[in-house]
């Protein structure tokens, strides 16, 4: 039997969200992880050549702090997931005065190009508000998919709109017969179940006014609003993996806007999703039920392959049958080799270079590219105590129970002292190498380094 680790995170808002996306996913088990108090959904939806191992998880609450700290629990949770995709629905910005721009009730918003704008983070100054976000793009994985959908479309070899309504009704769906009122008349000609990519622009607030849609949106190019996307792409981006927004348009952000088509636009976004994913060649990633892979071709070399984590991993070190690993992801992980059992501790939002066992304290130093000296209790599982020296430390090698050396990116080679058990000084830099130290020794007969 083989373990299937999911490569794709979603994430809704609302349950009416979740409840649209989650009616595609197969093999569904409701699952818990550790401290983690978010409960997800794990299975599969069909993907090219395969099926997409997916975990599914809903918010708390709306809004872009709480979208931040599901996307960070799920990425903790599951180091395999590569790609985030938050699912839901938006308000569209209508432009009458450009029917190639025009957006309706019931479309689809793709966030390409700079992807999401968080427009309530700047400045105000010289009486003008000056828009300061730097949310990271989409994922470029992601939007290949959207190409590659796209060109099938204009290729005649996908049909958008057949293939949405046959899945409308399949599950017995259906769209509203009326708009709700409306300030403003559709553009002659204009067609529904359009498929919009765009900048959508994300905050903390509801837009509910005309005026103060349009000032926005013009401004900044932007063609949807909604509250959560900015969270789930900074969490992504201090993750080191991508994200991608798909939001159908449930109303226009206006004074009128009320909720007779969210369940509607939240259906026609995870149809969207789904219709993505087919295009998207599936890759998850497989282990034995035990954790462990032995070399089939020298069975008695005794060399194992444990899965540890999705991202690459920088260091590691061995203390009573533990082993003591870390890398690009910030975490610290534990494999125990008589158990077998593996562990994860959130260290820093920085990859973690080196580590070192201080036996008689029962400490871990790890050092990280922010400069940070983080002592770790070993039997307590807990942080003691950071520490920050001039730059990046690669490495960190122990002199005697009270002393330690660290290299740095800066090429600086120092001397550290340990005292009241937890905290550390700097006696002396030793040397300056002019480069990266990436590795140190000691030699005690000859008390070199």
């Amino acid at each position: 039997m083989k373990v299937v680790y999911p490569t794709l995170g979603l994430i809704t808002a609302l349950p009416k969200e979740q409840a649209a996306i989650s009616r595609f996913i197969e093999q569904k088990e409701t699952i818990q992880i550790g401290n983690d108090p978010t409960i997800y959904t794990k299975g599969y939806i069909q993907g090219e050549k395969g099926k997409h191992c997916v975990v599914l998880a809903c918010l708390t609450k709306y809004a872009s702090n709480n979208a931040s700290i599901t996307t960070t629990n799920m990425v903790r949770s599951f180091p395999s997931i590569k790609d985030i995709v938050m699912i839901g629905i938006a308000a569209g910005v209508p432009r009458v005065d450009k029917k190639e721009l025009h957006v309706r009730l019931g479309d689809v918003i793709i966030s390409s190009g700079r992807g999401v704008i968080q427009f309530d983070l700047g400045v105000y100054k010289n009486g003008k508000y000056e828009i300061r976000d730097t949310s990271p793009s989409p994922s470029a994985m992601l939007l290949q998919g959207v190409n590659y959908l796209e060109s099938e479309m204009i290729l005649n070899k996908f049909n958008w709109e057949k293939y949405l309504f046959k899945i409308l009704n399949e599950n017995r769906l259906s769209m509203p017969k009326k708009e709700p009122k409306k300030n403003f008349t559709h553009p002659h000609g204009s067609k529904k179940n359009n498929i919009h990519r765009g900048k959508i622009g994300a905050s903390n607030s509801l837009i509910k006014d005309k005026s103060k849609r349009d000032e926005i949106a013009h401004e900044n190019g932007i063609i949807a609003f909604e509250m959560e996307g900015s969270g789930v792409a900074e969490a992504t981006w201090n993750a080191g993996i991508g994200y991608l927004l798909i939001r159908g348009v449930c109303d226009y952000g206006d004074e009128n806007k009320e909720d007779s088509w969210q369940e509607y636009a939240a259906n026609v976004a995870a149809i969207y999703c789904t219709a993505l994913l087919k295009m998207i060649p599936a890759n998850g990633l497989f282990q034995n039920n035990d954790n462990q892979t032995l070399n089939k071709n020298n069975k008695d070399n005794h060399i194992k392959k444990i899965h540890i984590s999705s991202k690459r991993l920088t260091t590691c070190a061995m203390y009573k049958g533990i082993i003591y690993t870390a890398g690009f992801d910030g975490l610290l992980y534990t494999y125990d080799t008589i158990s077998m059992e593996i562990c994860s501790f959130p260290i820093c939002e920085s990859i973690i270079r080196c580590i070192l066992i201080l036996e008689k304290s029962k400490m871990a130093l790890l050092g990280n590219d922010k400069g940070e000296i983080i002592f770790f209790d070993i039997d307590k599982k807990a942080i003691l105590n950071k520490i920050t020296s001039n730059s990046a430390i690669f490495a960190i090698h122990r002199l005697t129970d009270e002393k330690f050396v660290v290299g740095e990116k800066s090429g600086d080679l120092s001397e550290w002292e340990i005292f009241d058990k937890k905290k550390s000084r700097r006696l002396r830099i030793i040397h300056n190498c002019g480069n990266i130290i990436f590795s140190v020794g000691y030699e005690k007969f000859t008390n070199s380094l």
